[in-house]
């Protein structure tokens, strides 16, 4: 199970401070030299193996516990890699279940959106390097590649959504809140992104102007199209009104959604959903409820008043998710 990966919450700024710094020059070729790179990967090693528990870390111990439901429920030897911040990393996860006397290994992750960094670029990159070390073990990546299987996944996943969205709320009226987690918009600067954010709170003048410059490249973006598609599909679903909004990276914002959801509708909390499945994750536990607080203000209410947030999934909802991948997977055979 290849998963995300949080810092942990102990960590002291001492480490973090530099390690952040000297990321952007190593990994985001902003250039750096043999002593920083040497300093960055010392910093590194002690971020990733940071002893981790339920407290300073949750959403490693709810990745356990997905993976524990898998085992239990399948009788497969079950691994959990994570791509950054936190280890046994994904290669190293990777390469455990090579060696587990199995000749397929397949891999699965609970992020569900189509053009999401890690999914779409992280994994299969960690995949085809282990892969040349085991050339005789088949590692299966239980990810859709082509346009059926992308959309015979969304369906999944808008289905996992939509029931979220019921088992927290008995409200089958008034619109429902989908909040993504957002990548930036190739193309289209940070600087670029937080004007447009900032002149269309202000309602300006420029706002639309600047909306439709976005939209222009946003629609080319994987993962910005599957999030609205996703929210199509479902509207269609729920027969509600959907609306889509990102908590970083990409427009509109969760607070803006979550505010002209507010304003459209005064008979009850709006129901508000995420694709990101894992208990602990910082969206889920901190970002989005900091955005219901954040609006709830502007709107003179207090969070109960204005929102249900379909949070947290449960352990066994998540692991059935995976399951239905995996045997997915192993039937290709």
């Amino acid at each position: 199970m290849a998963q995300h990966g949080v810092l942990a919450n102990d960590i002291p700024q001492s480490i973090l401070g530099p390690f952040f710094s000297l990321l952007g020059k190593v990994h985001y070729g902003q250039g750096s030299n043999e002593e920083e790179q040497k300093a960055f990967h010392m910093l590194e090693d002690q971020v990733v193996n940071w002893p981790r528990n339920p407290m300073n870390d949750p959403f490693w111990t709810s990745s356990y516990f997905i993976a524990k439901e898998i085992k239990e429920r399948l009788q497969y030897p079950t691994f959990v890699g994570f791509n950054e911040f936190s280890s046994p990393t994904l290669p190293h996860a990777l390469s455990q279940a090579a060696q587990s006397s199995s000749d397929l290994v397949i891999v699965v992750t609970p992020m569900l959106t189509p053009g999401g960094g890690h999914p779409e670029r992280d994994i299969p990159l960690a995949i085809e390097k282990i892969q040349q070390s085991y050339p005789n073990i088949e590692i299966r990546y239980a990810w859709p590649n082509n346009p059926e299987e992308i959309e015979t996944s969304l369906m999944k996943s808008v289905a996992l959504l939509s029931e979220q969205v019921r088992s927290f709320s008995a409200n089958s009226e008034g619109p429902v809140v989908l909040i993504q987690h957002g990548v930036p918009i190739s193309g289209y600067s940070n600087e670029k992104l937080q004007t447009l954010i900032r002149e269309c709170e202000n309602q300006s003048a420029s706002c639309k102007t600047l909306q439709e410059e976005y939209l222009g490249l946003a629609q080319n973006n994987k993962y910005w199209s599957s999030s609205m598609k996703m929210g199509k599909m479902m509207s269609e679903v729920l027969q509600r009104e959907v609306y889509v909004g990102f908590n970083e990276f990409a427009y509109p914002t969760a607070d803006m959604v979550l505010y002209e959801a507010a304003l459209s509708y005064n008979k009850g909390p709006i129901d508000v959903v995420t694709s990101m499945l894992t208990q602990g994750g910082d969206h889920g536990e901190k970002d989005i409820p900091e955005s219901l607080k954040r609006v709830s203000s502007k709107l003179g209410n207090t969070v109960k008043e204005s929102f249900t947030f379909a949070w947290p999934y449960p352990v066994e909802k998540v692991a059935n998710f995976l399951i239905d991948q995996i045997k997915s997977a192993h039937n290709e055979d």
